[in-house]
């Protein structure tokens, strides 16, 4: 197909056999979830409930993935892609993750 990309989102399989057969991969941020976003627990191991995916304000990527020695090819798409969106300024803390008190608060307390 004489194809100079192919661009997928980054999550799952579609990075994966790219990334093991050693072809170059170029994440740009895509977007972030919503604040409202319920928290998923791994409730694998008893003694710990880590969080993965989904979360909120969580940022989700797309990828462009090259065939070898296409590193220069992806940049430029990446970078075009990346200046025309701008996505990556988009996303906000999410706020429940903020830290309230300032380290000035503990050290030097009015």
């Amino acid at each position: 197909y004489n194809l100079d990309a192919l661009i997928a989102p980054t999550e799952g399989f579609t990075s994966s056999p790219p990334g093991i057969a050693g072809y170059p991969i170029i994440t740009v941020p895509l977007g972030f979830l919503p604040n409202d976003t319920k928290v998923t627990t791994n409730e694998n191991t008893a003694s710990q409930k880590l969080p993965i995916w989904p979360a909120p304000n969580f940022p989700f990527g797309l990828s462009f993935i090259g065939t070898a020695y296409s590193e220069a090819k992806l940049i430029e798409l990446a970078y075009s892609y990346e200046q025309a969106t701008q996505h990556k300024r988009r996303g906000m803390p999410f706020e429940a993750a903020m830290p309230k008190t300032q380290l000035t608060d503990i050290i030097c307390p009015k």
